[in-house]
């Protein structure tokens, strides 16, 4: 596992990763990346990729985009709650769009999951999604530990 950055400065740098990237997936290497150039707030809209995502699938046609969504907030408890969430696999030909095309329509499905992931937390009011696991084992928050005491205390 490893992580690099692209240098947006430099054309030779945006090459050099574009190549290291397009390796990586012909060689059946899984990638992670932000195509929006930068992290931003989970609520900015619209999701606007770089057009790099473009050319990087078109270099790497049988290449496989799943879109990932992260929620995050305070539900029932002081520490946060994340949420992440795997949508379905995009599927494309992509020698036959072109890159603007790509990071348009890669743009759209992941903001609509974005959407549809929020809204469905919002509506549950707590908890977890259905068939949701937990990764990170469930650590008490401060008021969970205050009231744990105070009942000790009231006993």
């Amino acid at each position: 596992m490893g992580a690099y950055s692209i240098n947006k400065e430099s054309a030779s740098g945006i090459r050099t990763s574009l190549q290291y990237t397009s390796e990586l997936l012909d060689s059946g290497k899984r990638v992670w990346i932000f195509p929006q150039g930068e992290i931003l707030h989970q609520e900015a809209r619209p999701i606007r990729f770089r057009p790099g995502i473009g050319l990087l699938l078109r270099r790497s046609p049988n290449a496989i985009a799943v879109p990932v969504t992260l929620c995050h907030g305070m539900v029932q408890h002081d520490l946060p709650e994340i949420s992440m969430q795997a949508g379905p696999p995009v599927l494309e030909d992509w020698k036959a769009l072109k890159s603007e095309e790509i990071a348009a329509r890669l743009g759209h499905v992941l903001e609509q999951q974005l959407d549809d992931h929020r809204s469905a937390l919002v509506r549950m009011g707590q908890g977890s999604l259905p068939d949701a696991l937990p990764l990170i084992r469930h650590v008490r928050s401060t008021s969970e530990k205050y009231d744990a005491a105070r009942k000790r205390v009231n006993r």
